[in-house]
């Protein structure tokens, strides 16, 4: 693939090969180019007949994760086409591609398949059929597997999922997780979470019937996950506790009982959260000028007492001793790699997939 708009693609310096399409010194059209030819080997773009070219705007960021690749972009409303044509020219392209849409919407048609995808929803397109469709001004996530890796692929193609089904969150939550961790992940571990995030897919996306021992213990374990991180979200929230968690992930009191019982239990596991939370704003707390009693209303604690109880249970020392010392949690060594590569352009990273 040529590149010859002016500076669109960078090479990352952090442990992994990244290539970024940036609007940034790019007019309207070189956006529009650079976009077009970053996905040439997948489909083949025209403006919306809405769009004039003036208007179009284009961003992307990939990261390669092994094989699979990983995207982040956004762009203005375009009409794709992935013909008979365009097939035959990258017949060895045979690869799965998972939207995660965080703005806008997708319609498009392959064969007698019809796929409808919005906001905060998951679509999936097999590069084998013919596709063609259009997009609204938009932002994804996007995630190219190739098909040999996924056990129900056939099953796949035209998938739409919604944005509160439950297997959308919990994928959406991997992903998400996935894109904010991949500038600290060392390149030596590409393997590990590229069949993580194959296995999380091919367990979501089984039969009941033909799920296996280990794509249960997938399932349970992004799904605990999932949980995890909306309890992080939710610490101040008086109300978070199983019941409320049963009713937004739509599970049995008996499932979360199981799956936390490693933890001591949902309460004991948002208790430690509330406290370790907390810590961190008491140890900052001089420049802050927190009060202790708020800081505990504001992790869900309503009685100071209680709260001094049970923090000094935890750490050893009483809220107002971290408050007056400055007293920090001890931090991990970290340790890290810096792996340089020679990325290869969009495109190639596609066919090469």
């Amino acid at each position: 693939m040529e590149n010859n708009s002016k500076g669109n693609f960078s090479m990352s310096n952090k442990n992994r090969p990244m290539l970024q399409l940036s609007s940034e010194n790019m007019s309207p059209e070189e956006q529009f180019e650079s976009m077009r030819a970053s996905i040439c080997p997948v489909t083949d773009i025209q403006l919306d007949d809405n769009t004039e070219i003036e208007q179009f705007k284009a961003e992307s960021s990939w990261y390669s994760l092994g094989n699979i690749a990983i995207c982040q972009s956004s762009y203005s409303p375009v009409r794709y086409h992935r013909n008979k044509k365009k097939i035959a020219q990258n017949d060895d392209l045979e690869d799965y591609i998972f939207h995660i849409s965080s703005k806008g919407n997708y319609i498009g048609v392959s064969g007698q398949r019809e796929i409808i995808s919005g906001t905060g929803s998951i679509s999936v397109m097999d590069t084998r059929n013919e596709i063609y469709g259009q997009s609204t001004d938009c932002s994804l996530l996007t995630t190219v597997i190739p098909c040999n890796l996924l056990k129900n692929a056939d099953q796949l193609h035209c998938m739409s999922m919604a944005a509160n089904h439950v297997k959308t969150r919990v994928l959406r939550e991997h992903m998400l997780t996935l894109w904010d961790t991949l500038p600290d992940i060392d390149v030596s571990e590409n393997s590990v979470f590229s069949q993580a995030t194959v296995a999380l897919i091919n367990a979501l996306f089984s039969s009941d019937k033909h799920l296996q021992q280990d794509d249960v213990l997938t399932l349970e374990s992004s799904f605990l996950t999932s949980v995890k991180s909306s309890i992080e979200k939710n610490l101040s929230c008086v109300q978070l506790g199983i019941v409320s968690l049963c009713q937004e992930f739509f599970c049995s009191r008996a499932t979360l009982c199981r799956l936390f019982k490693p933890y001591g239990g949902v309460a004991h596991y948002i208790r430690e959260r509330r406290l370790l939370a907390a810590f961190k704003v008491l140890s900052n707390s001089r420049m802050t000028r927190q009060r202790i009693i708020d800081v505990a209303i504001q992790h869900g604690f309503s009685n100071q007492s209680i709260f001094s109880r049970l923090f000094r249970q935890q750490f050893g020392v009483k809220p107002s001793e971290v408050t007056m010392l400055g007293i920090a949690l001890p931090q991990p060594d970290r340790q890290s790699t810096q792996v340089s590569q020679t990325a290869q352009h969009i495109a190639s990273w596609l066919n090469s997939l």
